[in-house]
């Protein structure tokens, strides 16, 4: 296979991928307004007793918070799609090892990581909210608040690696097209 060949394949599946990432932007968006009004249960640990409410039956005000914080990874995530749909553009335009791909990866490897961070945040943010609204009785056990995941590290800090592989790459490249 030629290398025009094998290019126009990859221009092909960015073009795939490129509308693969608008359907999912399209669900995650969908799933942000469905949380609103969902009987998803909020659970966190208080004295270590299990304590667990519904969203659907929190004040609207609260539920907005609520859904507001639970947003935040939805939003991370279209950030991720972003990305990862600007690099796609690239691609179909034959631009592989340039600075803005290594962007891309850059970007993307943050956000995995602000990701992380989230995680870490989450329960204990939402239970200092609902404590000060006098919600639940007392802060949840940090202990059993505070959950981290490496799902979101690994991958991140590998993003974070290919996108200081890729501006290598790109300057390399740079280089070789000033010689003559």
């Amino acid at each position: 296979m030629h290398e025009k060949d094998q290019f126009s394949v990859v221009q092909k599946f960015a073009y795939w991928l490129n509308l693969l990432v608008w359907i999912a932007a399209v669900v995650n968006v969908a799933e942000l307004v469905v949380l609103f009004a969902s009987d998803i249960p909020i659970a966190l640990h208080i004295g270590g007793e299990l304590w667990s409410k519904s969203i659907s039956t929190f004040e609207v005000q609260d539920r907005l918070v609520i859904a507001a914080l639970l947003g935040i990874e939805h939003i991370l995530w279209l950030a991720v799609l972003w990305q990862i749909w600007l690099l796609c553009g690239l691609y179909r335009q034959s631009k592989v090892f340039t600075v803005p791909n290594a962007l891309c990866f850059l970007n993307v490897g943050w956000i995995l990581l602000g990701l992380c961070l989230f995680e870490v945040a989450l329960a204990p943010v939402v239970g200092a909210y609902l404590f000060t609204q006098d919600i639940i009785p007392q802060m949840p056990d940090w202990m059993d608040a505070v959950m981290f995941n490496s799902s979101y590290l690994v991958p991140g800090l590998f993003m974070l690696l290919v996108a200081k592989i890729m501006e290598h790459a790109a300057r390399i490249q740079e280089e070789s097209e000033l010689t003559i």
